[in-house]
């Protein structure tokens, strides 16, 4: 692994200090040690190829991630024990990086912005369960693909699931998450399902949201939109 150090100019001011650092990984072992060491400022690039967790990354607020091939088809993220992938915080931002096959949230978001990446292929199962391939609590994703991430029993948002007045979708393509069969979230109102996008609040624009489907509905009693569970926040200019 090899890190960088940024100092600033005298008299400079910024909100992360004096000192900025850039990770450059290029194994697993190299990224896990990178996102627990980074803090506000810092940054990691992953160089080009396939990184396998075997326990979920949690980047600290204001730290930043991206592939250094800048395509998301050049860096892979994947779970090699069954666990989720990502949680990112508030100020950070991930870029140009596929998240592939998690056990849990594929990108778990408090806040920060995920832009043109890829969350694909993650499983989540169990009662109130809310987003398999992105939980976005008041964040941004921009320019994203989501799609073959499946929601198994009570589960809302396949693709993905947002609340917070300020999240936004914005430019993604969320398809081809299936689910075999579906019961609905059973947590109140928030039992609509979606399998595409479930909104809870904020605004999805922009984006297309196609070919999710449900092959069998378990309860008549719930509400089971295959494409968008739009039950707060607002959908504009979408497919």
């Amino acid at each position: 692994m090899k890190k960088f150090v940024t100092a600033f100019a005298a008299g400079v001011a910024t909100v992360f200090g004096l000192f900025a650092a850039t990770y450059e990984v290029a194994d697993s072992t190299e990224l896990v040690t990178a996102v627990a060491n980074a803090g506000a400022g810092d940054e990691i690039v992953l160089l080009e190829g396939s990184y396998t967790v075997s326990a979920p990354l949690t980047l600290a607020a204001g730290a930043d991630m991206r592939g250094a091939t800048g395509d998301w088809k050049g860096v892979t993220i994947t779970s090699g024990q069954a666990c989720a992938l990502l949680t990112m915080q508030k100020g950070s931002t991930v870029s140009k990086i596929t998240f592939a096959d998690g056990k849990g949230h594929g990108v778990e978001m408090h806040g920060g912005v995920l832009e043109n990446c890829r969350v694909t292929g993650c499983v989540r199962a169990g009662n109130h369960a809310f987003g398999v391939g992105v939980y976005n609590d008041n964040g941004q994703v921009l320019g994203c693909l989501i799609d073959g991430n499946q929601g198994q029993d009570h589960f809302t948002g396949a693709g993905i699931y947002q609340q917070g007045a300020d999240a936004l979708i914005d430019r993604c393509v969320i398809t081809n998450n299936p689910s075999a069969r579906a019961y609905g979230n059973r947590n109140g109102t928030d039992g609509r399902l979606g399998l595409g996008a479930a909104l809870k609040g904020g605004t999805i624009s922009n984006s297309l949201v196609a070919w999710n489907a449900i092959t069998k509905c378990e309860a008549a009693n719930f509400v089971n939109a295959s494409g968008v569970a739009l039950y707060g926040g607002s959908m504009v200019n979408c497919t």
